[in-house]
Order: structure tokens, then C-alpha cells, then sequence
């Protein structure tokens, strides 16, 4: 079997910070998790680059176990400054290593086989391309191709401050998913991406309206999360999203039936109802708190 690796830029790490706009979550797993699930079998060696501080202790041993850990980069940092000097660390100079942010919801392993397949015996590298716009953070290279640059002077003082021109990689166009709306390339960088993604992955339904969701007291500090953009028609769909989000919440929330007995739930910051099939309208804002003075 040839020489494979991964390189993952751990893009939106886990801060742990309660009030944020959490868009990593999906079900058990957040988008560093997943990715890693991903590429497990196809690679002999994986490193993580995290963002500017490391990750927490029991997130390493719950979900990165075996994985390397790069020292954390700065957040002003430029990918190439760690990611060629990772690459040059693979002993072997023409293995296949995929190098990938770790915000693509949509990257499954059977692209990334795809991508490692693609790249020609003789050829330093591929990227993934959509449109016109080529993505040398969505690729695979051979460290030779760092080593080569670094060696015939084509680097800036530092070493590592650019990436590889583009225009010498060969190119993998990014095919449109089944619902025409995104492809494996397209990133998690927004609420309307977070929604579009959820929906994709089974978590709620797309044809619904595209509301916000607030936690507020104990269910913040628990879960970490302020607030879950996501997609619902009623105050049970929405709780019903967010426990297959967090599946967590079932060892702090009732039977969905029961919630109108010890939770409150604010809509756009004004009318507060218990009834769980209360309609919910595009760009609706839900606050859900507890019925008890206090939360």
C-alpha cells in the first residue's frame, strides 16, 4: 500500500465558551471529529494543526486518540508557515498527503480516496477546484514539493510563507451535491452554510423556516452553545433539532411533551408561549429558558 497521510488545519476548534453561534455541532460528533472519523482508514499518519491554542484535554482523549498534534498557530499565521514544515516531516517525499481545513461539512472519505487516486505518479501535487477558483487547503501533496521549493531557493526568508502556485497542480473540478446547493467544497462559514449543512445531513428539514434558536441559563452553560441556527415550523420541531444536535440535552430535558412544565419559550424577544405546536416563521428568533424564576 502506498505512503498516505493527512494534514488538518483545525479551523472553528471547541472553545468550550458558552453564548457563541455554535456551528460545529452535528449529533455526537463537531467538524474536526467527523473529519477525522473520515480519514482514519485511509491514512497510515495523521497531524493536527489547531488554532491558536491547544485542544482540551478530554477532547483529545475522546475524539483525537493516535493523532499527532502540531504546536497550536497563530491565528494571523499563514497555513503554509506550519503546514510545509509538517509536510517536510514525512520521511518519505513522495507520499500522498491530504491536506484539509477542517470547516468542510460536506467531505466524505470516499472524495478524499478520490482525491489520493487522482494524483498522477508524477505528479507534486492536486487541488480541488470550484469554478475557476482552485483550493490549494483541499488537496494532496507530496512533500517533495516543499522540499524541492525550499531547496532551489523559491520560498520567501522564512521558509514556508507561500503556498504552492496552484497553476502546477493538477485539478480536481468539485462536483454540485445532490440538492445542486454545495459541493464537497464548499465551507462552514456562516448560519445559512450551518443550516444548509444540518439539513443536508438529516438533521432537519430544509423546506422549513430558517429560525434561530437561543439557550439561555443552564441549558447554555451545559451545552456550550448560545445560539443554533437551524430549520423548524413549530417550538417542538425546534427542541426536537436540537436534541439531535446535542444528543446531550436528553440528560438535562424532558420528553418533548413534558418541556411546557419546566421551560419557557420567547419569541423574537417579545410574546412568551408553552404551546409546543406555536407556528414558527422565517427568521424567527426562539429563546428557550426555564420556568423557574432564576433558570
Amino acid at each position: 500500500m502506498e505512503d498516505r497521510g493527512a494534514v488538518i488545519i483545525a479551523e472553528g476548534q471547541p472553545s468550550g465558551k458558552a453564548g457563541r453561534c455554535d456551528m460545529t455541532r452535528f449529533g455526537e460528533l463537531d467538524l474536526l471529529a467527523r473529519l477525522v472519523r473520515e480519514l482514519r482508514p485511509l491514512v497510515s499518519r495523521m497531524v493536527i494543526i489547531p488554532l491558536e491554542t491547544p485542544f482540551p484535554p478530554d477532547y483529545q482523549s475522546k475524539y483525537l486518540q493516535g493523532m499527532e498534534l502540531a504546536e497550536p498557530r497563530a491565528a494571523s499565521a499563514h497555513p503554509a508557515q506550519v503546514m510545509a514544515a509538517v509536510l517536510e516531516a514525512f520521511p518519505d517525499p513522495a507520499a500522498k498527503v491530504a491536506v484539509i481545513t477542517s470547516d468542510l461539512p460536506y467531505l466524505t472519505a470516499a472524495w478524499v480516496e478520490r482525491m489520493f487516486d487522482a494524483l498522477e505518479p508524477q505528479a507534486d501535487g492536486l487541488c480541488v477546484c470550484e469554478g475557476e477558483r482552485r483550493l490549494p487547503l483541499l488537496a494532496v501533496y507530496r512533500p517533495r514539493l516543499f522540499k524541492d521549493a525550499r531547496s532551489s531557493g523559491e520560498g520567501a526568508a522564512d521558509g514556508a510563507s507561500e503556498l504552492p502556485a496552484t497553476e502546477k497542480l493538477a485539478v480536481l473540478p468539485a462536483e454540485t451535491l445532490h440538492n445542486g446547493s454545495a459541493t464537497v467544497a464548499t465551507r462552514l462559514d456562516s448560519p445559512e452554510a450551518y443550516r444548509r449543512a444540518l439539513a443536508h445531513l438529516g438533521f432537519c428539514d430544509a423546506s422549513h423556516p430558517a429560525v434561530t434558536l437561543e439557550l439561555y441559563g443552564n441549558l447554555r452553560i451545559r451545552t456550550g452553545c448560545g445560539q443554533l441556527p437551524l430549520h423548524g415550523d413549530s417550538v417542538a420541531t425546534v427542541c426536537q433539532v436540537l436534541q439531535r444536535v446535542y444528543p446531550e440535552t436528553a440528560k438535562w430535558l424532558p420528553a418533548t411533551e413534558q418541556l411546557p412544565e419546566h421551560f419557557r419559550f420567547a419569541i423574537n424577544g417579545g410574546e412568551v408561549v408553552t404551546a409546543l405546536d406555536h407556528p414558527l416563521r422565517e427568521n424567527d428568533h426562539l429563546i428557550v429558558f426555564s420556568a423557574t424564576v432564576g433558570g
